[in-house]
């Protein structure tokens, strides 16, 4: 299993900046990339992918060489979301339902935007199927959102939102056909 850690900038990244955390972390067998800074938030995000021979130590190690570029380094990757209400009037409360006090414990961190949310999460704690279902019952009296995941989500993240969605339990990332057929695919590509 590929081992993914998420680095969150609370400024936005130039290139050279970048090209320093890429750089710091390239050395322990890690890919960095996509980056993500999202409109109106004055911050950048990355996804670190270590290489599959990248020792227990080396990633640790290299992720803490990061502690210069002053960010916050989750390991395992936290989910990202963008949420964006239909009606902008609704931002500030979908931002306080989600980053408050009664916030589900997954919850990691939560930013608000004049136009949208941008929410930090931990799958394994809280689910996909939760967010979304606690978005749709903070805008339940000015409907209509868009989501978006700003780094992708995980075939296991995917999955359980399906079960949770058709209330089919059985339903894991064992039984999805892009897992397996994705990687035989870009094997044939490449």
């Amino acid at each position: 299993m590929q081992r993914l850690a998420s680095i969150r900038f609370d400024r936005v990244l130039g290139e050279h900046e970048r090209a320093g955390v890429t750089h710091t972390l390239s050395s322990a067998g890690a890919a960095v990339g996509p980056w993500r800074t999202p409109a109106g938030t004055g911050r950048s995000y990355a996804l670190v992918r270590f290489a599959e021979a990248a020792t227990d130590a080396a990633a640790p190690e290299a992720l803490d060489g990061l502690q210069a570029f002053d960010c916050v380094v989750r390991e395992p990757a936290a989910a990202l979301l963008e949420i964006v209400p239909s009606h902008r009037e609704r931002v500030r409360a979908l931002g306080d339902a989600l980053g408050g006090e009664a916030r589900p414990a997954g919850i990691l961190d939560c930013f608000a935007t004049n136009e949208s949310v941008l929410l930090e999460f931990d799958d394994r704690i809280t689910p996909l199927s939760l967010i979304v279902d606690l978005v749709d019952i903070e805008l339940q009296a000015a409907p209509g959102r868009r989501i978006v995941p700003l780094f992708g989500l995980s075939d296991v993240a995917l999955a359980a939102f399906t079960a949770d969605l058709l209330s089919e339990p059985q339903l894991d990332a064992s039984r999805l056909i892009e897992t397996y057929s994705e990687p035989l695919l870009a094997a044939l590509e490449g």
